[in-house]
């Protein structure tokens, strides 16, 4: 089985953006669903 890749929704939000730091922080993939990608900060690949 290949390495999982994680789908996160509302990854700007209180609760997805703590959750996208603990999945980058443990190198995970993942892709993040946003309402405004101009105003994410969210890690670069």
């Amino acid at each position: 089985m290949g390495k999982r890749i994680y789908l996160l929704t509302g990854a700007t939000g209180n609760l997805g953006s703590n959750i996208t730091r603990v999945l980058v922080s443990q190198g995970e993939t993942l892709r993040a669903l946003v309402r405004n990608p101009e105003k994410a900060r969210l890690p670069k690949e």
